[in-house]
C-alpha cells in the first residue's frame, strides 16, 4: 500500500509467492535468558517515544530492565547506551550478537542506525539476525522465523521480511529510516548469499519509505538481473513500493523476464513509478493477452500510470465484461486529470453493480467535485473494500483531510481506526489536529492507531 513518507498500493494484482528453501542449522551464541544487564538509554525524541505504548508502558528501556531485575532478585548493572553500541564493533561475534539483542529488546528506535552496521557483518548468521532484529522495530507481531535449541539456531525457510512487506505501511510502527539503514540494506542486497539478498530486499520495502536512496535503487537494479527468480521478483515488487523512479529501463526490461511472476510484478512496478515510457509495452501486452492474469496486470500498470494517450484504451475498456478491467479503466481515466473524460466515465458507470467499481466511481467523483468522500469513508468499515478505499484517500492527498475530520466520530470503530491510519499517512498540521482528540477514543484499537499516526506525522515533519 502507499506513502507521503509512504505510498499507497491501491488494488493489488497478485504477483505470486516464493517457494521456501529447506531449513538450515547454524551455530550462534545462546541468547541470555532474561538479560539481567540493563543500560541507561539516551533521551528519546517525542517521535520515538510516542509509540512505546505498542511495546508496553512508555518508560525508558533501563527502567524496564531494572523492573525485571527487581522481580527476579538479580543485581542490576546499568550500562550507558553508548557502551552497548560500542560492543557492536567488537571482534568477538558473541559480543556483537549480545549487544544487538540488548538493543533490540530495549526497543529504542535510535538503535536502528547502530544495528544497521551488522547488516554487512562477516558472519552470515549475524546478518540474518540483524535483519530480523530491525524488522522487530517496525512490526511487533510477526511470527519468529528462528527457533533456538541448545545453543543452535534453526533458520526457518519462511521469509519474515516478505511477510512484513506484504502487510504494507498502514500498520507499520512509525520509525525513522536512517541513511545507515538504507545503505546497510543496499549492501546486504549485494551479498554473495541469495537468502540475504532476498531478505534484505524485502526488508528495504517494508521499512524504508520513498525515496530509498541511490545506493538502494542501484542494488534493486542489479537484483532485477539476479539468476534467482525469487530475488528478481522481490526486486520488482520493492522497486514499485519505494517508487524507484530511476529503474524505469530495468523494469521495462523485466516485463520480458522468463518468469511469469516477475513479469506480473514488473508491470505493476512501472505503474507504481508512473513510468510513461512503459505505456507502449503495456498496451502491447494487454492487446496480446486479451484475457487472464497477464492482461489484467498490463492493464493495471496502464491504469496506475494514467497517461492521456491511453484514454482511448481506457474508454473502450469501460464496456469490458470483466469488472476488474472496468474498475481499472475508470481509475486510469481519473488519473489522466482530463475532467470531461472523468465526467463522462463516471456517468457511464454510475449504475454499475460491482462494489469495487462503485468505490472507484466515488474516487472519480471526489476528484472532480470534492463534494465529500462519504462513500470512500463508508467503505472503511468493509474488510473487503477498506484497502481500496484507503488507497484512494491517500492518493487524493492532504487536501482531503478537512473533509475527513467529521468522520472521526463514526460509530464503527473500524472506520475510525482505518481513517486515523490513513490520515497519519497523509500527514500535515490539519491531520495532526484532527487526530489528537482520538487518542482518547474509547476503543483501544483507535487509540493506538492515533498514537502511531501522530508519531508518524512528527517523523515525517522532522524528515522534511
Amino acid at each position: 500500500m502507499t506513502r507521503a513518507g509512504w505510498i499507497i498500493v491501491g488494488s493489488i494484482v497478485a504477483a505470486g509467492g516464493i517457494m521456501g528453501p529447506s531449513p538450515l542449522i547454524c551455530l550462534l551464541p545462546a541468547r541470555a535468558p532474561a538479560l539481567p544487564v540493563a543500560f541507561a538509554a539516551p533521551e528519546v525524541p517525542t517521535a520515538s517515544t510516542a509509540l512505546t505504548a505498542s511495546r508496553g508502558a512508555a518508560v525508558p528501556a533501563g527502567a524496564v530492565l531494572a523492573a525485571e531485575s527487581a522481580v527476579s532478585g538479580e543485581p542490576q548493572y546499568v550500562r550507558p547506551f553508548e557502551d552497548v553500541v560500542s560492543d557492536l564493533e567488537s571482534r568477538d561475534p558473541k559480543t556483537r550478537v549480545n549487544a544487538m539483542r540488548t538493543l533490540g529488546q530495549a526497543g529504542h528506535p535510535e538503535a536502528i542506525e547502530h544495528i544497521s552496521r551488522l547488516l554487512t557483518d562477516p558472519v552470515i548468521e549475524i546478518q540474518r539476525e540483524a535483519i530480523e532484529t530491525i524488522l522487530g522495530f517496525y512490526m511487533l507481531d510477526l511470527p519468529k522465523k528462528t527457533k533456538r535449541v541448545a545453543g543452535l539456531v534453526e533458520v526457518n525457510a519462511g521469509n519474515r521480511a516478505e511477510a512484513a512487506f506484504d502487510r504494507g505501511p498502514f500498520i507499520l510502527l512509525p520509525r525513522p529510516s536512517p541513511d545507515a539503514l538504507k545503505k546497510g540494506l543496499a549492501a546486504a542486497m549485494r551479498s554473495d548469499h541469495p537468502q540475504i539478498r532476498l531478505e534484505a530486499t524485502y526488508t528495504l520495502g517494508a521499512t524504508v519509505p520513498p525515496p530509498a536512496g541511490p545506493e538502494a535503487e542501484a542494488a534493486l537494479a542489479g537484483n532485477l538481473r539476479d539468476p534467482d527468480a525469487a530475488i528478481r521478483l522481490a526486486s520488482a515488487r520493492v522497486a514499485g513500493a519505494v517508487r524507484a523512479a530511476s529503474l524505469g529501463d530495468a523494469l521495462i526490461a523485466a516485463i520480458n523476464d522468463s518468469d511469469a511472476r516477475v513479469v506480473l510484478a514488473a508491470m505493476r512496478a512501472v505503474g507504481d513509478i508512473r513510468e510513461r515510457r512503459a505505456v507502449q509495452a503495456l498496451e502491447e501486452q494487454y492487446a496480446y493477452y486479451g484475457r487472464g492474469p497477464m492482461a489484467r496486470a498490463a492493464f493495471d500498470g496502464l491504469g496506475r500510470i494514467g497517461a492521456r494517450e491511453s484514454l482511448p484504451v481506457f474508454q473502450q475498456a469501460l464496456a469490458d465484461r470483466d469488472p476488474a478491467i472496468r474498475r481499472v479503466a475508470l481509475e486510469g481515466i481519473v488519473r489522466t486529470n482530463d475532467l470531461p473524460a472523468i465526467e463522462a466515465a463516471t456517468a457511464r458507470l454510475a449504475g454499475d453493480k460491482d462494489r469495487a467499481i462503485r468505490l472507484a466511481h466515488a474516487f472519480g467523483m471526489e476528484r472532480i467535485t470534492q463534494r465529500g468522500p462519504d462513500a470512500l469513508v463508508g467503505a472503511l468499515g468493509d474488510d473487503r473494500l477498506s484497502e481500496q478505499a484507503m488507497a484512494y484517500l491517500v492518493e487524493l492527498g492532504p487536501g482531503v483531510v478537512p473533509r475527513l475530520a467529521r468522520f472521526l466520530n463514526d460509530p464503527d470503530p473500524r472506520v475510525r481506526e482505518r481513517l486515523v491510519q490513513t490520515m497519519g499517512l497523509l500527514g500535515g498540521d490539519a491531520a495532526r489536529a484532527a487526530i489528537e482528540p482520538t487518542t482518547r477514543d474509547p476503543d483501544l484499537g483507535v487509540k493506538r492507531a492515533a498514537e502511531r499516526a501522530l508519531a508518524r506525522i512528527r517523523i515525517i515533519g522532522l524528515a522534511q
